[in-house]
């Protein structure tokens, strides 16, 4: 099981900013399942966007629509919150000495910020009724441009980035 489908529904509680900044870790160990568990919420997020897609296709119900996207944004929050603390922070604790892999992790962090804030920023914007039925037309596209940012993310974590998370 992912830390997604653990923490999602725990964390849909109006206040849960709490609870995620329990998961943090100031000075991670090494997981063994972590690298399957990240690759499973991978698997959880395009579940995730399928449903937001379906929902936006098939029933255009906002209710409906602004679940699967609170769902979604929330998601990618504990996704990555965890893969902040436990993956980046683990791997520049073991590698400080290797100044080539550590600008590398800084700069894979700066670039998930870049696309944390802009998945952030779709799911605000959206969020609100009122700008979803205006700009509903351009809703699918939006979304789908997100799916491609995450998915070309997600290929290069699995490809270049988990490989450097060892014991």
């Amino acid at each position: 099981m992912g830390f997604i489908k653990k923490f999602l529904n725990q964390f849909k509680k109006d206040n849960h900013q709490e609870d995620i900044n329990k998961l943090k870790s100031e000075n991670p160990t090494y997981n063994e399942e972590l690298i399957d568990i990240l690759k499973t919420d991978h698997q959880n997020l395009f579940e995730l966007y399928g449903l937001l897609h379906q929902a936006v296709e098939n029933d255009d119900n906002f209710e409906i629509i602004y679940k699967h996207l609170k769902d979604f944004g929330l998601a990618i929050k504990i996704h990555l919150m965890i893969e902040d603390s436990q993956l980046y922070g683990y791997i520049q604790k073991n590698n400080e000495p290797n100044t080539m892999l550590r600008e590398f992790i800084i700069d894979v962090q700066k670039e998930m910020d870049l696309i944390a804030k802009e998945v952030v920023a779709f799911v605000y914007k959206y969020s609100i009724k009122e700008n979803y039925m205006r700009n509903k037309v351009n809703f699918l596209k939006d979304l789908e441009s997100i799916a491609k940012i995450l998915t070309k993310r997600i290929k290069m974590e699995e490809s270049r980035l988990y490989i450097l998370y060892q014991k």
